[in-house]
């Protein structure tokens, strides 16, 4: 019988991700909690997604909301971890 030959994919290539290697376990742990922080404060009563500089439009039977400062507090917290973990 001739020998099966493995097939090679992403998963299995020296190419492909290796977890063992990188540092995903507490990236996703730290992600985990600033998500559980920031829905903590929401609970708390932080008026997230309701800041100054929000557009909102409410006409009959159409609503528009554009979260602009509240993108740009989110982003800026997104980059102050990133580079707080990059340390």
């Amino acid at each position: 019988m001739r020998p099966r030959r493995q097939r090679s994919s992403w998963a299995t290539s020296s190419a492909g991700w290796n977890f063992a290697s990188t540092r995903v376990g507490p990236l996703l742990v730290v992600v985990g909690l600033v998500v559980a922080a920031v829905g903590g404060l929401v609970w708390l009563g932080l008026p997230l997604g309701r800041l100054p500089g929000d557009l909102a439009v409410e006409r009959d039977g159409f609503r528009l909301y554009v979260p602009i400062t509240t993108s740009l507090l989110v982003s800026g917290a997104v980059m102050l971890v990133g580079w707080l973990l990059r340390r």
